[in-house]
């Protein structure tokens, strides 16, 4: 391995450090892109897990890899990482660098020192030898995404939908089947990926094992069917042989207040998609999560080993029950005070209330259909409340000539809906 000159190693770091994307501001994202980044460049477990202890302060761990000191930091004793895993790293850095500065005059000063100083970088200009298959390589990345549904969001009467899809488990491919395993395990997800959404949406590559798809003129609802199908698809195939491999999908639309830029958008469906991830894994959350959801995927990321714990089924059940409880509970509170304040002619109050539990709706509507395979009326209720609450938020009382007569109406059907949710409650008791 090269012994690396200060210099050089400055050189790797300052082009380490303009890897962060701009957008990317909080230490959980900055975190989460490296374990990302590092894992796809096939760096050591070991080292991704202790560079995870210095949050990836760069300034910090390229001197202690220098001098062999690399070790897990907080922990009193913690033994340093093996010489030769050091110096490996250095060097894996040191192509990670060359290849994250293309088409920059850091890049032709890094290239020049490494080679100057021994290391061999295969491929014209210092390219990475890492080899990506075909039908990777040819799926466009994060920014035609972004520029696709900003272009999506610039039409009149703008509907789009995104959805992210995070492979579980994939990390266990690549560690005990090989990295070819793996990159055939990516092969099949595309081609599954594909075969749902067929001519109806875009496919995009987003890291690793993250795919997202740009659905035109899908609604919420059929985003979130969408999202389903390619959820069972994947369950039922299990692209990763003898390792089972699921995935975590969000999904969020411009229906939605406030999404209405392509970034915003992306970033909701990516939200979504944690919330799936560090709850249930193998589901499908659409945006805006329940908070209780929220709160649960937090907790969990912070102690993954409840996560475990938690997914039992009847776990999965009682939560399940317990966010409906509550959703109708607030649903009922809010409509019943909303209506006291606004029985006049401003209805905005009540129309966000409806979005917001539609919204929800949807989303246990999504899971229900996994968790609730032999219960038909728990569902029905489900999606029939959804559909009667999105069609009451169309509705426009203060526009009719007989005003009093529709308001009523329109209150009451929101209370009519309530009392039909509270049905699914005892619908899903154990027969």
């Amino acid at each position: 391995m090269p012994d690396f000159s200060q210099p050089t190693l400055g050189l790797v770091r300052d082009a380490l450090i303009g890897l962060v994307p701009d957008d990317f501001t909080t230490a959980f994202e900055k975190n989460q892109f490296w374990e990302q980044r590092l894992f796809d460049s096939e760096f050591p477990s070991e080292f991704i897990k202790i560079a995870s202890t210095y949050e990836f302060h760069w300034t910090k761990i390229i001197p202690d890899l220098k001098a062999g000191t690399f070790r897990v930091q907080r922990v009193y004793g913690s033994v340093p990482m093996p010489r030769k895993l050091c110096d490996l790293a250095l060097s894996l850095l040191a192509i990670l660098a060359v290849n994250a500065t293309k088409n920059s005059a850091l890049r032709e000063k890094l290239v020049q020192a490494l080679e100057r100083e021994g290391l061999i970088l295969s491929g014209s200009a210092g390219e990475s030898a890492v080899k990506v298959p075909a039908e990777l390589e040819a799926l466009p990345r994060k920014e035609a995404l972004l520029s696709n549904v900003k272009t999506e969001l610039e039409k009149p009467r703008p509907l789009v939908s995104v959805l992210f899809v995070d492979l579980d488990n994939f990390k266990a491919v690549n560690d005990e089947l090989g990295h070819d395993a793996g990159d055939r395990c990516l092969v099949r997800v595309v081609e599954l990926l594909n075969d749902v959404i067929y001519a109806k949406g875009l496919l995009y590559r987003y890291g690793g094992d993250e795919f997202c798809v740009l659905l035109k003129n899908f609604s919420r609802t059929e985003a979130a069917a969408t999202a389903e199908r390619i959820r069972a698809a994947i369950d039922t195939d299990n692209p990763g042989g003898s390792v089972k491999v699921t995935c975590s999908i969000g999904v969020a639309s411009s229906e939605t207040k406030g999404l209405d830029s392509a970034e915003a958008l992306l970033k909701a469906a990516d939200e979504a998609m944690y919330v799936t991830k560090h709850t249930t894994k193998n589901g499908v959350t659409v945006h805006p999560p329940l908070e209780s959801e929220k709160q649960s995927a937090d907790t969990n990321r912070r102690n993954p080993g409840r996560l475990v714990a938690s997914n039992s089924a009847g776990s999965l059940e009682e939560t399940f029950k317990s966010d409906l409880e509550n959703l109708i509970t607030r649903f009922e509170m809010e409509w019943e005070s909303e209506k006291n304040v606004s029985w006049g002619k401003n209805l905005s109050g009540a129309r966000q209330i409806l979005e917001r539990v539609c919204s929800n709706l949807l989303d246990l509507c999504v899971r229900a259909e996994k968790l609730f395979p032999d219960k038909a009326e728990v569902r029905r209720i489900l999606r029939q409340s959804e559909n009667k609450l999105r069609s009451l938020a169309t509705r426009q009382p203060e526009k009719a000539t007989d005003f009093r007569f529709e308001a009523y109406a329109f209150w009451q059907e929101g209370f009519e809906t309530i009392k039909f949710l509270k049905a699914a409650l005892p619908a899903m008791n154990p027969v």
